[in-house]
C-alpha cells in the first residue's frame, strides 16, 4: 500500500513540533509518539503494514528530526514531552 504522505509543523513557543501524516482527512486520528533516540521516520516502513482508513499522525519530539530544540537551559524531561503531546493534539 502506498499511502500519501504530508508534512506537519504546529508551532510552540520555541520553535515548532514537526511530523508527517499518512492516510485520509476524515480518517480516525492515530498519533505515533517515536522513542527516546528516535525521530519519526521510524514509522516509514511501519505505516504502509497497518489499516488505510487511518488518519496516522507521527511527530518528532522537541531536539529529535526536525522539531525545534528547546531553549538552552531547559530540559528534556518525560512531564515536558506530555505537555508537548498536548499541544500536537490541540494543534491538529
Amino acid at each position: 500500500m502506498n499511502l500519501a504522505v504530508s508534512e506537519l509543523s504546529i508551532p510552540v513557543p520555541w520553535g515548532e513540533i514537526r511530523g508527517k501524516v499518512w492516510g485520509p482527512d476524515h480518517g480516525r486520528r492515530v498519533l505515533c509518539l517515536h522513542g527516546w533516540a528516535d525521530n519519526c521516520g521510524t514509522f516509514n516502513t511501519l505505516l504502509p503494514l497497518l489499516p488505510k482508513d487511518f488518519r496516522y499522525i507521527a511527530v518528532d519530539l522537541a531536539g529529535h528530526g526536525r522539531s525545534s530544540h528547546r531553549p538552552p537551559g531547559v530540559l528534556y524531561a518525560f512531564p515536558s514531552y506530555v505537555m508537548d503531546v498536548r499541544r500536537v493534539v490541540d494543534g491538529m
